[in-house]
């Protein structure tokens, strides 16, 4: 078992009694990560994020040559797992007991902290995730439960943790999450970073988060803060970098399902792209026109497309999602199965502006819908409208004209002309021996 990012030696050693003999390392082609000279005895591998998961049977071989080869071979699974953190700290390899005077001062995940009044929460009564937790006492004012980094963090995100209060009865112990600049040395209390663990008996699910966001070095202290003789119980501390935050789940889509369309809900975690989750969904009562998928970015998606009003009704869609080890959420929305919309079209009229006059001899523009020009008089052809203005100055008077007129056509007189002056309309002069 190896951590990504860590280096790992093997050194092959092989017996012979003048045997001239070959061989060498061999690597699976799926691992990523460097790999020194396969053909010498000693072997470097340093495996990626990309390994992280992965198991890899890695073999020396030998053969001996100069007669009947035979092989010899010697091999190591080589398994592959994230590096702890030094900003995780989940309290399963601490064994301490109170103290108080000096403290405990221990390196978990590559950081070292000290602690005050507190002990591992390895016992009955002790809620933890996993084998332990750190169990604070705040046995008075002037002796609390203290948990405080040695080292600086360089920048801190959001910080979340789990609490719980001790054993089966309900308890009031108050806490304050601190921070302090490597030039300061006072803590200063974060804002909104105050929280207490009463009436949460489920350390699992009873998460309390605060945002820094500040990128300079900074130390992190967590002291309880009342109430005396009381213990709690606090896990699973996660101290992000700067910029980032905790996960949400995030949802888009509308509540309505019309009759024979189709609806989408989409489902996503925010600010974890990439890392692996789990989703847990439901919908009640069920429908078998209801689907439930993944979407390429591990994003869920609810399908609806009812399809009589048969289903109308109220259904009730429950998803949650869970990064294990980190965090979980759940939410729920009502929809409702509807009728599909229905569409009244009314009439359109368009109004054209124009910066000057327009000669509607030449215009070719239908502005009114048939229903204008659908009944057209005896004897005359069918019409068409427009009414056009200028931009600035006297408005024009409508002007109407057969559509199928042309001057000098039997259709009737010929169409007016709009001129410049004052806006009005006048007519040609009428041909000569008209």
């Amino acid at each position: 078992m190896i951590y990504a990012g860590n280096e790992f030696d093997a050194t092959a050693q092989v017996f012979s009694v003048g045997q001239e003999w070959t061989g060498g390392w061999t690597v699976p082609a799926e691992f990523s990560g460097y790999v020194s000279d396969t053909n010498a005895l000693h072997l470097t591998l340093i495996p990626e994020a990309a390994d992280i998961g992965q198991t890899f049977a890695v073999a020396f071989s030998a053969v001996e040559t100069g007669g009947e080869e035979v092989e010899h071979a010697a091999d190591v699974m080589l398994e592959v797992l994230e590096a702890p953190s030094p900003r995780f700290v989940d309290f399963e390899d601490i064994s301490f007991n109170y103290s108080i005077d000096p403290g405990v001062e221990t390196n978990l995940n590559g950081m070292n902290w000290w602690f005050s009044n507190v002990r591992a929460g390895n016992m009955t009564g002790d809620r933890r995730i996993g084998a332990a937790s750190a169990r604070f006492n705040h046995s008075a004012s002037d002796t609390p439960g203290i948990m405080q980094s040695l080292d600086p963090f360089e920048g801190m995100g959001t910080i979340s943790l789990h609490d719980a209060y001790f054993g089966d009865s309900n308890r009031v112990v108050w806490f304050a999450a601190q921070v302090r600049s490597i030039e300061e040395e006072e803590w200063t209390t974060l804002p909104d970073g105050v929280f207490n663990v009463q009436d949460h008996d489920d350390i699992t699910n009873s998460v309390f988060a605060v945002d820094v966001q500040r990128s300079d070095e900074l130390y992190f202290r967590l002291v309880t803060t009342g109430n005396a003789g009381e213990i709690a119980n606090i896990d699973n501390i996660r101290i992000r970098p700067f910029n980032d935050t905790l996960p949400f789940l995030d949802r888009a889509g509308g509540t309505n399902a019309p009759v024979g369309w189709e609806s989408a809900v989409d489902f996503s975690v925010r600010n974890r792209d990439g890392v692996e989750r789990e989703w847990t969904h439901s919908l009640v009562p069920a429908n078998p026109n209801a689907s439930f998928e993944l979407t390429p970015e591990d994003q869920l998606r609810f399908r609806f497309l009812p399809q009589s009003t048969s289903e109308w009704g109220d259904y009730v869609l429950q998803v949650g999602a869970e990064i294990e080890g980190e965090w979980s959420a759940t939410t729920s929305l009502t929809l409702r199965v509807v009728s599909p919309p229905s569409f009244d079209l009314s009439p359109l009229e368009t109004e054209i502006v124009v910066p000057g006059v327009i000669d509607v001899l030449v215009a070719n523009v239908v502005s009114r819908p048939a229903r204008l020009a659908a009944v057209p008089r005896r004897g005359e052809a069918p019409r068409s409208w427009i009414r056009a203005r200028p931009a600035s100055g006297p408005v024009p008077r409508c002007v109407r004209r057969s559509a199928a007129a042309r001057p000098g056509s039997a259709y009737g007189r010929p169409a007016p002309i709009c001129a410049p002056r004052n806006g009005e309309c006048r007519r040609p002069p009428p041909a000569a021996g008209g």
